[in-house]
């Protein structure tokens, strides 16, 4: 694989990697742009943001990068703080002003993110934020994904901010179709403790 060249610009992207903060300083101050894209159309926000160097990400933002950057698969920083649940940095961004309700090329915004891994307080910042609790992908909501995955403490969240618990989604599927078929007691339990019905069929006429 051959090495990547050595620029001002791909040195800011690899400082803000690791974190190095007084690197990516001193770059940004001998005028290289804190918007510079590298592979995949990674900033160095998105660098930072993404191994939750939140210190950094706080730095990056007051030299005015761009928080709604985006990558080559439409990420935002945002995205990456909820992917990997790193709330501190997630903070930072959508003071200020990352769009909570920005898609990716698969149509996930930062709450279905944070809903995949389980990642409750960034979860619970998104919704206090304004995140829309039921909006949809492609095809799921944060509660199918969390019901899905099993992620009870999210599922929790989710339900005691009034999530429709018996919204379809691909297929017809409620969340409770996928607590269910996944085997996620506690979670299929919750649900139907919450009024999902478990007499709901999707297309192919299955209930839960």
């Amino acid at each position: 694989m051959p090495k990547k060249e050595i620029t001002p610009e791909n040195l800011l992207l690899s400082a803000s990697l690791a974190g190095d903060t007084s690197t990516v300083q001193t770059l940004i101050s001998s005028g290289v742009s804190v918007n510079a894209k590298g592979e995949k159309d990674y900033t160095a926000l998105h660098n930072a943001t993404r191994n939750g160097h939140t210190a950094l990400v706080n730095m990056l933002v007051s030299c005015k990068a761009d928080v709604n950057a985006k990558t080559n698969a439409k990420n935002t920083p945002l995205h990456l703080a909820s992917i990997f649940g790193h709330t501190g940095a997630g903070e930072v961004l959508i003071k200020a002003g990352s769009e909570l309700m920005a898609r990716n090329n698969v149509g996930i915004m930062p709450l279905h993110a944070a809903s995949l891994g389980g990642y409750t307080s960034m979860g619970k910042l998104l919704l206090e934020s304004g995140a829309e609790i039921d909006a949809k992908d492609t095809y799921w909501t944060a509660l199918h994904n969390a019901s899905r995955g099993g992620h009870y403490e999210f599922v929790e969240l989710l339900l005691e901010r009034s999530a429709n618990v018996n919204v379809r989604g691909l297929e017809g599927n409620t969340p409770l179709h996928h607590a269910a078929l996944e085997g996620h007691l506690k979670v299929t339990q919750t649900l139907m403790g919450s009024g999902g019905d478990v007499n709901l069929m999707n297309d192919h006429k299955l209930t839960p």
